[in-house]
């Protein structure tokens, strides 16, 4: 399945998404390179959100739209975002109960981070060498 499993806790939101972004901008300059983050979906549209509000020069953010597909409100399953090497944002949800079947969808990304609040079996599907289970210690916990 994979070669590197990791475990992680982020302090908070914002350490993880920088977390994210170190990654994506170590692998700029790669012909391919993509990374999957499985989650659900009040922090898939947290993610979305700060990913596109990244400023860049000339009044331009840093990201695209590639296709966002937030399935009907009765959807409360896992979503896929992924971050591709075209500066494009992709999301779909990562269960399917369709004519092409019943079940989480196969993802192949450089490297998957999947939150440690989603469903298990969302591991037989993803295709990544390197994968992070992460989680959010508690914000309002302060430490000695």
């Amino acid at each position: 399945m994979n070669n590197n499993l990791r475990i992680k806790d982020y302090c908070c939101f914002h350490d993880f998404v920088d977390k994210i972004m170190d990654d994506f901008l170590n692998h700029v300059n790669d012909d391919t390179y993509s990374i999957d983050i499985i989650a659900n979906g009040d922090l898939t549209q947290d993610l979305i959100r700060s990913f596109m509000s990244i400023p860049m020069e000339y009044n331009d953010f840093m990201f695209t739209c590639g296709m966002v597909n937030f399935d009907s409100i009765d959807y409360d399953k896992e979503y896929v975002l992924t971050i591709d090497n075209n500066f494009a944002l992709w999301c779909e949800p990562a269960y399917r109960d369709n004519e092409y079947g019943t079940g989480y969808i196969y993802t192949e990304a450089d490297k998957t981070y999947i939150q440690d609040e989603v469903n298990e079996k969302v591991m037989d599907k993803v295709g990544s060498d390197d994968i992070v289970i992460f989680g959010f210690t508690d914000e309002n916990k302060f430490n000695d």
